[in-house]
């Protein structure tokens, strides 16, 4: 039955039809038994969607100026997981505008602490947050943010560690993971940026620079499902709809403001 149901609401939005009324179903956090690779197209994988439902599909990227929603740097991949093609992503659109933006805001899917360094390391303020964040409107105050410190102790001394990663005082106890504590400091500073209402503003605008991009090209130009195979071709299907996307949005803005043209026609 969640199954049918999540193909019918896959269905009604792919079709342009009316939402099915009610909350979508809550399928676990593994596909079901019965997914099976797709036969017609063997690089696409499955994923959940919107409607947390599973389906064949790709992951695009999207970096966007938030000013003119230009894209100016897009990808996709047939991972789910969005982190590592944040890297690949800002390099591309050094190499698209000659420039790195100074803010980049992305959403918690993007976050390590790897990402969060090196981008840091490069001189740019980072707005991701290590928690999927609710939209509140600009300006309203977020939840009061709790911390816990750990402290060391005057004549306690570190554990011993053995060869396994165990701690050799308490056997069975596997010790946290090298890079955890870099992973937990980035997470505690960042929320910590994103619980003051400057942060709470500034990740705000987030939802409207890449959302509405995105809502154009599935929405007002019916991006519902890619026509070509195969992720090579399909990656460039998806750049010819960023493509599109940007001489749309260039030639209504020369409507817009004719001096926009003027350059142009000395040209």
């Amino acid at each position: 039955i969640r199954a049918a149901d999540a193909a019918d609401r896959e269905a009604r939005e792919r079709e342009g039809r009316p939402k099915k009324p009610g909350r979508p179903p809550n399928p676990s956090d593994t596909p079901p038994p019965d997914a099976q690779r797709n036969f017609t197209d063997p690089d696409a994988r499955i994923m959940k969607n919107s409607d947390k439902a599973y389906v064949q599909a790709y992951n695009v990227q999207a970096a966007v100026d938030r000013r003119a929603q230009i894209i100016v740097g897009c990808d996709l991949t047939n991972q789910a997981a969005d982190a590592p093609h944040l890297l690949p992503m800002v390099e591309q659109v050094r190499e698209v505008t000659g420039r790195l933006p100074d803010q980049w805001s992305r959403d918690a899917g993007y976050f390590s602490a790897d990402n969060v360094a090196v981008l840091e390391a490069q001189g740019l303020d980072v707005d991701i947050p290590p928690d999927r964040q609710k939209h509140r409107p600009t300006g309203e105050a977020s939840e009061p943010l709790t911390e816990t410190r750990l402290t060391e102790s005057p004549g306690i001394t570190q554990p011993a560690v053995e060869s396994n990663g165990t701690d050799a005082s308490m056997p069975g106890r596997v010790l946290d993971p090298p890079g955890y504590e870099a992973e937990a400091s980035a997470q505690a500073r960042l929320r910590a940026k994103l619980a003051t209402p400057q942060g709470q503003a500034t990740y705000s605008r987030c939802k409207e620079t890449a959302e509405p991009v995105f809502g154009q090209i599935k929405q007002g130009r019916g991006l519902r499902r890619f026509l070509l195979r195969g992720l090579t071709k399909v990656k460039a299907e998806w750049t010819v709809w960023c493509l599109t996307h940007n001489l749309l949005k260039i030639a209504r803005a020369l409507v817009a403001k004719p001096a926009l043209r003027e350059p142009l026609k000395a040209a």
